[in-house]
């Protein structure tokens, strides 16, 4: 399969994530199958030195195909929800809820993953939306990114629990805090070729946004 194989593969498996989302609670199946067929790409024919540079590029370029897609969903899934969704993606000046500061982790990304429980603190999430500014992308998808093959290594099952800023509303909490649980269940997924392995979780709200790693079994 050539070049133009490979990216209609990564176009498919984001576009499925997506579209899960909008389909509710039901759809966090769909969204982790859905990311099944990056890890079937060209690159990875097997332990090979050049297979697995390709297979990191093939992973990286899902995850960040798989982020565009969901906030594109999001935003047109916004029509009968949130108000505050739509107003994110109508608006071309982005308000974001951790703007120019750095995200902030329980510890050592293994270590922590290693002991069951993984806390990351001030996401630079887009307000109303399930991706994050564009200035903290590339540092967000490179966590995801060793937090997925850290779980992989740990072995065992892994849920993702969102904790959403309290001046959310309830409604906002439940419909925006699916979606990002979605998107980072998704992400882990493509990151460390988790499958079931990890899962959407808790849905809650706190006086400071965070997301928990937290080992099930």
């Amino acid at each position: 399969m050539g070049m133009g194989g490979g990216k209609g593969a990564l176009a498919g498996a984001a576009v499925g994530a997506a579209s899960s989302i909008g389909a509710g609670k039901a759809g966090a199946p769909g969204a982790a199958s859905a990311m099944t067929g990056v890890m079937n790409m060209p690159g990875r024919r097997g332990a090979g030195g050049a297979s697995t540079v390709t297979a990191s590029a093939q992973s990286l370029a899902a995850m960040q195909t798989a982020m565009a897609q969901m906030n594109a969903s999001s935003a047109a899934h916004a029509g009968g929800g949130s108000a505050a969704i739509a107003s994110a993606a109508a608006t071309a000046e982005v308000s974001t809820e951790a703007s120019g500061e750095q995200m902030k982790l329980s510890g050592d990304v293994p270590s922590e993953i290693k002991k069951g429980k993984l806390v990351i603190k001030r996401i630079d999430w887009i307000r109303g939306a399930a991706n994050v500014s564009a200035p903290s992308t590339e540092g967000f998808m490179n966590l995801m990114q060793s937090a997925g093959q850290a779980i992989k290594a740990a072995g065992g099952t892994y849920r993702v629990d969102v904790y959403m800023d309290k001046k959310y509303s309830d409604a906002d909490i439940r419909q925006i805090g699916m979606q990002r649980g979605l998107v980072l269940v998704s992400l882990l997924q493509a990151g460390g070729q988790l499958g079931d392995a990890v899962m959407s979780g808790k849905i809650g709200k706190e006086k400071e946004q965070r997301v928990e790693i937290v080992k099930v079994k």
